[in-house]
């Protein structure tokens, strides 16, 4: 994805094969990418590991199983959606928030400019 990106920044303008709604396609298709792979990824993570420790914890002298683990995914995998989709709505605030708060160093530079101007 990097590579794309980077790629989609290098194209020149001037080109007349690459026109800006391409650019933005592409741009689009990335971070619906990523976003899938975090999901995935949060969803593998959560739901893999407290399955595996679940299973280990029942008889710690036995290795545990694969197929268990899968089982016990599989059986718990209406709750772990929610929960995933739970943390989705909960990581929308903290992104705004998080975006209000570095734009408050610009704000105080364009501030201080507009200050020492005089207007």
């Amino acid at each position: 994805m990097v590579t794309g990106f980077v790629g989609t920044m290098r194209t020149s303008p001037l080109n007349p094969l690459i026109d800006d709604s391409s650019n933005n396609l592409m741009i689009g298709l990335g971070f619906l990418g990523f976003a899938g792979l975090y999901i995935i990824t949060a969803i593998l993570n959560y739901s893999l590991a407290a399955s595996y420790i679940t299973n280990y914890e029942k008889n710690p002298t036995q290795p545990v199983e694969t197929k268990e683990v899968w089982g016990l995914v599989m059986k718990n995998l209406g709750k772990i959606i929610v929960f995933i989709l739970l943390l989705i709505l909960l990581l929308i605030p903290i992104a705004i928030v998080s975006f209000i708060v570095s734009i408050i160093p610009f704000i105080g530079f364009f501030w201080t400019d507009l200050y020492s101007v005089g207007l």
